[in-house]
């Protein structure tokens, strides 16, 4: 049922995580007796309470059912809990039945993360480290005023970092004509806040397909892989197998509007085409900067803090093929501050520029500043407002 190498790791990762948590709450886990992968053990009042987990990797739900309803028989345990991946049809089928309890993977990743339980830190990390000075920052922010603040008065700039997200996809597609599973290997990236399609264009850009995925709720995610499981589905399928307690009707149009489904007949839904025009970034910047890329985490303080979740847009991705790895590239920007007097008051304009490429980045500009990374936004301004240096380029020795 893991659908892919990345969500096998992912897997692992939330099984680990999960273990390390019930033994900070003092719990006995061990490895589980044929039927289970691991036990957990622990005492509630008087009474010592037994559960029993079991990671659905492949094969038919009905397996992990008796897998269940046999530790729980012969009195291996008090209940089994089967970490699922989200597919509706598989938790409502081991959902029925009282000594079962299916979770999904993507549930258990996100409280474990409100838990700061550590999830998934395999992945590769990357950065861009521009050639600027501080003389050269002063230059681009005289270039890059603009009309607005023709008269007003430069601040300072930071070097800022935001992470991108890349995920390695082989992307499946069927021929309906001639009845074949085509695929084909590309990689996407998204910007970590808002979980966006990104590309490069003479500096970074946002796509027009797949827009804000990290917004989507859990249900649409829930309705998009059933989508995907069916081949197409029409609304009243979707009703039927969902149940009246989703808004089947407005998750669909939502899924449509962010163009991840789209119609196929009267009330009938199949899976949009990917934006596989977006998919040639990772291999421009190799191309463009090669001498700028530097392995790991950039040793900056100033980053705009990443709000999408990972495993979020890795189901969403899953939809439409198998997602075989992925990497985080660090990606530079400089936040650019001014002061210009409109009448009696003084405001602050603030613009983002590319750190590699030096163009100013408007479509980033609007991205951020209508995401939650307007709070860090707001810091990387104070900062430069109470700060002795005009410019921060990092942690370099030419800050000015």
């Amino acid at each position: 049922m893991a659908e892919s190498p990345v969500e096998e790791r992912m897997l692992d990762s939330v099984v680990s995580a999960l273990k390390e948590y019930y033994k900070g709450l003092g719990a006995s886990v061990n490895d589980g007796e044929g039927y289970l992968d691991f036990i957990v053990e622990n005492s509630v009042g008087i009474t010592r309470v037994r559960i029993g987990f079991i990671a659905a990797r492949s094969g038919d739900p009905f397996s992990y059912l008796g897998r269940a309803y046999a530790a729980w028989k012969d009195g291996i345990v008090d209940k089994v809990v089967v970490i699922v991946p989200d597919n509706v049809v598989v938790r409502k089928t081991l959902s029925r039945y009282g000594f079962v309890e299916a979770v999904a993977t993507s549930e258990l990743e996100t409280f474990l993360a409100g838990m700061k339980t550590p999830v998934d830190e395999s992945a590769h990390h990357m950065y861009l480290e521009p050639d600027l000075t501080v003389e050269e920052v002063r230059q681009l922010a005289e270039k890059h005023r603009g009309w607005i603040i023709k008269k007003g008065d430069f601040l300072g700039a930071l070097l800022v970092y935001i992470q991108l997200y890349c995920f390695d996809v082989d992307w499946h597609a069927i021929d309906y004509v001639s009845e074949v599973l085509e695929h084909t290997t590309a990689t996407l990236c998204f910007d970590s806040v808002t979980g966006s399609v990104v590309y490069f264009d003479e500096g970074l850009r946002v796509s027009g397909d797949w827009q804000g995925l990290a917004q989507l709720s859990e249900e649409a995610i829930m309705v998009l892989k059933r989508v995907s499981e069916l081949g197409e589905a029409s609304i009243a399928e979707l009703r039927e197998e969902l149940g009246g307690e989703i808004g089947v009707d407005s998750i669909v149009e939502v899924l449509v509007g962010k163009r991840l489904l789209e119609p196929s007949g009267v009330d009938i839904f199949t899976l949009s085409e990917p934006p596989l025009n977006a998919s040639g970034f990772e291999q421009e910047i190799m191309k463009r900067f090669s001498r700028n890329i530097r392995e790991g985490k950039p040793e900056c303080e100033f980053m705009v803090n990443p709000r999408a979740n990972i495993y979020n847009i890795i189901r969403i991705l899953s939809a439409y093929g198998s997602v075989r790895s992925r990497k985080t590239i660090y990606y530079p920007l400089i936040v650019m501050v001014y002061r210009r007097q409109v009448r009696d008051r003084n405001i602050e304009v603030t613009i983002l520029v590319d750190g590699m490429t030096r163009n100013r980045v408007a479509e980033i500009e609007e991205l951020l500043g209508e995401s939650p990374a307007v709070a860090d936004i707001d810091t990387f301004i104070e900062r430069i407002k109470s700060g002795d240096r005009e410019v921060i380029i990092c942690r370099s020795e030419q800050e000015g």
